[in-house]
């Protein structure tokens, strides 16, 4: 088996613009399997009650986790992260230490620069300009 140490494989990958590539980790399904058991599994249920009660004191609930392993999370930058799951006898479990990585790959998120909305006057500026524009132009 690997060792439960080594750290997954990335490699490039070329997305739709050739300016951005993305990351895609390769791990085999054994790596995997040695860490989630070598860090203790629990059940989706027991990764819920970790969690507790997080919104409006209703607490989380296992189909959230599952979400998780299954859709991802998509961060402000727009990466996705997916909890680390394995499957034994059909049902998923993860680990405490998943979670944690789970949760501290959101924390270190950079966000997207924010676009700071036109204010009206700035929004009726450019409309102006751009009829001006239209009407040099012979469109209107």
């Amino acid at each position: 088996m690997a060792n439960a140490h080594t750290p997954p494989v990335t490699q490039q990958s070329h997305s739709r613009s050739p300016h951005d590539p993305v990351q895609v980790t390769v791990e085999s399904a054994e790596t995997r399997i040695e860490r989630i058991l070598t860090e203790g599994p629990i059940g989706l249920a027991g990764a819920a009650r970790i969690l507790g009660t997080i919104r409006a004191a209703v607490p989380v609930h296992p189909a959230t986790i599952a979400r998780w392993y299954r859709d991802g999370w998509k961060l402000a930058s727009g990466r996705t992260i997916r909890l680390e799951c394995i499957r034994v006898s059909g049902r998923l479990v993860t680990s405490r230490a998943a979670l944690l990585r789970f949760l501290s790959a959101q924390q270190d998120d950079q966000p997207l620069p924010e676009q700071v909305p036109r204010s009206p006057a700035e929004r009726t500026k450019a409309s102006i300009a751009a009829a001006a524009e239209l009407v040099v132009s012979g469109v209107k």
